[in-house]
């Protein structure tokens, strides 16, 4: 939510097209796209939260293959290229927001 908020009430300064601009736009988009085709990787296994009896099978297949877990590598890259694209407090706490919840998410909740 305060990246919408950043991006919100972003200066026309913070707004103006430039190729930085337009690139991590397209870094948004890979983010989105790398987003959804992790999710899709995850076939059956892919759910919101993590159930302490439930146990999967470790997924090595698709974008698996090459990052440890892309899902949170492709959002993380969507914050990043947010906050590049309007450079202000608002988007930098939201993708440093983002960053936090998702090592949290992964090292005490889904690794154990």
């Amino acid at each position: 939510m305060t990246g919408l908020a950043g991006t919100a009430f972003a200066t026309p300064a913070e707004r103006r097209v430039s190729p930085l601009r337009v690139l991590d736009l397209v870094g948004i988009a890979a983010g989105l796209v790398g987003t959804h085709r992790a999710q899709s990787d995850m076939g059956r296994s892919w759910r919101i939260g993590v159930a302490p009896k439930e146990r999967n099978a470790l997924i090595t297949d698709g974008l698996f293959r090459y990052v440890r877990n892309p899902l949170f590598t492709f959002m993380t890259l969507v914050g990043t290229a947010s906050t590049i694209a309007v450079p202000n407090t608002g988007t930098a706490a939201s993708a440093a927001m983002l960053a936090a919840g998702v090592y949290i998410e992964a090292r005490l909740v889904e690794e154990p």
